[in-house]
């Protein structure tokens, strides 16, 4: 937080903040500090610490220190000001982005994320139509035919 309170900041600065209101990271299905279950929040994932999920605290420190702040608490409301967020045009300050997220959503997504399964044909396909150009592609096809 120190840093974005740096006097050199420009205003080509995008900061995404994920504020799910604890540690989620350590609740993850993957991760060692999930076999606690919910003792992981008291003893590893700082629940209700720093700001209990505020959505003021971010807020207010951020435009305290110039920045543009923007939030989403849902998907909607997410991909309306992701424009704003990703936009390459300088608006004047920097843009602070903070995303609410629900804890258990986000560990399920990347329990499902973690287990899409691709099969090797298809993952091969995908790599050699990445590399080839369309009309070598089209000759292998005539040759394996």
């Amino acid at each position: 937080m120190n840093s974005i309170g740096n006097r050199h900041v420009g205003n080509n600065l995008r900061i995404m903040i994920v504020n799910n209101g604890r540690g989620t990271e350590f609740r993850n299905y993957g991760h060692l500090g999930s076999k606690f279950g919910d003792d992981a929040d008291a003893y590893i994932a700082a629940a209700g610490h720093y700001g209990n999920k505020s959505n003021k605290l971010i807020k207010h420190y951020a435009e305290d220190l110039g920045f543009e702040y923007i939030s989403a608490s849902n998907k909607d409301e997410y991909l309306n000001k992701l424009d704003i967020f990703i936009d390459p045009k300088m608006r004047g300050k920097s843009v602070i982005f903070e995303v609410f997220t629900d804890s258990n959503d986000e560990s399920e997504a990347i329990k499902i994320m973690k287990n899409i399964k691709v099969s090797k044909k298809t993952a091969s396909k995908r790599l050699v139509k990445s590399i080839l150009r369309e009309n070598v592609i089209s000759g292998l096809k005539k040759i394996l035919k």
